[in-house]
């Protein structure tokens, strides 16, 4: 019995190897045919196991020919693996034709990732070929299943899996993503004042259930506000279903329910090629969810001499703006009038808008700017902002009758629907070209407001404006920051007021705090945080969560804390922060009017109000060697030193806080032990004790 069991078994493995060999063959002899195109081109081999990399000399029917570390080396077919094959052969491709026998092998290998990368690939290259590649899509690609409306109780969990509890809500809650978040909406029977949402929640069908943040009772009178109960999950994977169960805590009020992050793989249908010249482009053709439409600038200019308003006018959805530079606009770079699921990325954008007075700049002038209520889901991405035409004028300068800072910004959406992601991008000028706010808009004592609700900003590098870095103000109805950097700025982050809420502020870190000498209230810097209200108290009802921020000191020019000395805060929770303020400042934390706040487990430098930060401690952090930020790499490190106050003495928080690495997570946004932070075109958001892609751990 033994026997035959290993003579079934190696027949087996003897098939699967043919098939193998028999999927791989056609490739081969592609890259043999195109050989000479790809000859001295950087490929990746694998050499004991590990990525190196190689220039590709040759190939034939044996195997392929490769110079690395100095050595000549010839490797046969079948030590290039699949991953290998494929690099080899996205590099040697001359044709469609040849980037489907690319796709059919990938296909056969399993590898369904690259398959979607491989046929993206061939649409932009080979537009002519679009309906082809199209159909092969379609045949290798099969369409995702949308998440089932049923409740998945109803379902028999996996094996592996933990149990689903089942839904007894008749109320259907509802989910809001983006890449890494979910926005989370639920009004259930019995919800009321003093009772809790508990959320947990899990990639579809695997494994335990994790603890999400709890979700507190908060109505707001306003059309806007879409649920009693709002929350969000963060540190998401991209494109991943998950399960997520709801309940009334001290009721058996439930509901189980499952909801997909957006994939960060935009297909592709057609492409509409750039040129570079003085006209203002048009993008105006719409695409599909199945196939967007991009209208690729890459190595373009668009330079139009202040003749037009705008560089590029949207009015389409589904659309990707990818690659131009734009010059010498008289009012905005890009400007969106109509439109949804819209990708601006990799675009270089400066010297934009009109002079007012004086050399100031006209106000929310931007690189990207809409003022449209209908627009959403704009995702902006890998760009760099840089140097307007005009100045901001400082909070010691007048323009027109006011001191308050007034002329260009990078990204201004006016009361726009929300669900927008601004990420990876490169924000910056230099002394005599600042911004006003370096993103944001109105209105501040409003229900919308900017970024608009079911929005995230992260991992941007931010610089040089003269009020606030991000001006986060209005509904703040599940608006997410987190991993960006900011300095050079008056105030870091706006946040006055919240009105619906919940706003969430994490992993954040600011640097140089500035304002000149004769700034209107005596102001020589701002705060890691506004704080306080915009016309009125009565916007103050929105939720603020803030965890694992740092203000850091560079030469002692950082930023004050939480609202300053005496701005109100109402509704706030603040945990793990290092709120290290500057030797003049006396507060880490206002100490001025305050309702329902609960501020603990934070580093505070200076006073904070009684009653509070139980397991807070009291001192200045020191940081590991080689701290603070590197501008030429866009990277930084803010690790606390071993035995620094702050240091392993933080909180578990779930979901925002609950990957670390020693005996508690330590205060601050920079966890001791990890990789620097990143920051701007080559940051890549990894979620916490996730590995990272394949393609970044091999230095591809």
């Amino acid at each position: 019995m033994k026997r035959t069991y290993l003579v079934v078994f190696s027949i087996a493995a003897l098939s699967a190897a043919c098939l193998a060999e028999e999927n791989a063959e056609p490739l081969r002899e592609m890259i043999v045919k195109n050989a000479g195109a790809l000859r001295g081109k950087t490929v990746y081999v694998d050499m004991a196991g590990r990525p190196m990399r190689a220039s590709f000399k040759g190939a034939d029917e044996t195997g392929v020919e490769v110079k690395a570390m100095g050595q000549a080396l010839s490797l046969p077919w079948k030590q290039v693996g699949p991953r290998r094959l494929i690099g080899m052969a996205l590099k040697a491709a001359s044709s469609a034709a040849d980037l489907a026998v690319a796709a059919r092998f990938a296909h056969a290998e399993g590898l369904d990732e690259e398959v979607g990368r491989i046929l993206d690939e061939s649409v932009a290259k080979y537009p002519g070929a679009a309906a082809e590649t199209a159909k092969l899509r379609k045949e290798l690609v099969p369409a995702p299943k949308a998440p089932s409306e049923r409740t998945p109780g109803a379902q028999r969990p996996r094996a592996a899996a933990e149990p689903v509890p089942e839904t007894t809500s008749k109320v259907r809650p509802s989910a809001v993503p983006t890449f890494h978040c979910l926005g989370l909406y639920w009004s259930p029977e019995e919800g009321g004042a003093g009772k809790k949402v508990s959320v947990k929640y899990r990639v579809s069908g695997k494994g335990r259930w994790r603890p999400g943040l709890a979700m507190r009772y908060n109505p707001v009178k306003t059309p806007e506000c879409k649920a009693d109960y709002r929350g969000s999950l963060v540190n998401l994977t991209p494109g991943t279903i998950y399960e997520i169960v709801l309940q009334l805590e001290g009721t058996d009020t439930r509901t189980v329910f499952r909801a997909a992050t957006w994939s960060e793989r935009f297909p592709i249908a057609s492409v509409v090629k750039g040129s570079s010249g003085a006209s203002n482009v048009k993008v105006s053709r719409s695409g599909t969810p199945q196939g967007y439409v991009l209208y690729d600038g890459t190595g373009c200019t668009i330079d139009t001499g202040n003749n037009a308003d705008h560089g590029i006018d949207v009015n389409a959805s589904y659309v990707i703006v990818r690659g131009y530079t734009i010059k010498n606009a008289k009012k905005h770079g890009i400007r969106v009038f109509s439109g949804h699921h819209i990708v601006i990325e990799g675009c270089d954008i400066s010297k934009w808008g009109s002079e007012s007075e004086k050399g100031w700049g006209k106000d929310y002038q931007a690189c990207v700017f809409s003022n449209s209520r209908e627009v959403h889901a704009v995702v902006i991405q890998r760009n760099k902002f840089h140097h307007p035409t005009w100045n901001t004028n400082s909070w010691a300068e007048k323009h027109g009758r006011s001191n308050h800072p007034s002329g260009p910004q990078t990204v201004v959406f006016w009361e726009a629907k929300g669900n927008h992601v601004i990420r990876y991008n490169e924000c910056w000028s230099d002394k005599d070209h600042y911004f006003n706010d370096i993103m944001g808009s109105g209105y501040n004592g409003g229900y919308r407001g900017f970024p608009g609700a079911d929005s995230d900003i992260y991992c941007n590098y931010m610089a040089n404006c003269w009020d606030d870095g991000i001006e986060a103000e209005g509904g703040g109805q599940n608006v997410r920051i987190w991993g960006n950097y900011i300095e050079n700025v008056m105030m870091v982050m706006g946040n006055a007021a919240n009105s619906i809420g919940p706003i969430y502020f994490w992993r954040n870190v600011s640097g140089r705090s500035y304002s000149p000498p004769g700034s209107s209230w005596g102001l020589t810097h701002g705060n890691l945080f506004k704080m306080g209200y915009a016309g009125s108290a009565k916007w103050m009802t929105g939720r603020m969560y803030i965890f694992n921020n740092t203000i850091f000191q560079p030469n002692g020019e950082g930023a004050s804390g939480l609202g300053g000395g005496s701005k109100p805060i109402n509704h706030c929770t603040s945990r793990n922060n290092v709120l290290h303020v500057r030797n003049s400042d006396t507060r880490s934390i206002s100490t001025g009017p305050s309702v329902d706040n609960d501020f603990d487990y934070d580093l505070c430098s200076g006073r904070y109000p009684g009653g509070h930060q139980k397991n807070g401690v009291t001192g200045k952090p020191r940081y590991a060697p080689g701290s603070g930020f590197d501008f030429k790499t866009k990277t930084g490190s803010f690790q606390l030193a071993p035995g620094s106050p702050g240091y392993d003495r933080g909180v578990v928080i779930p979901n925002f806080c609950d990957v670390y690495t020693g005996a508690a997570p330590d205060m601050g946004a920079h966890e001791a032990g990890t990789a620097p932070m990143k920051f701007g075109v080559k940051a890549n958001f990894i979620p916490p004790g996730t590995k990272p892609p394949a393609a970044e751990k091999a230095g591809q």
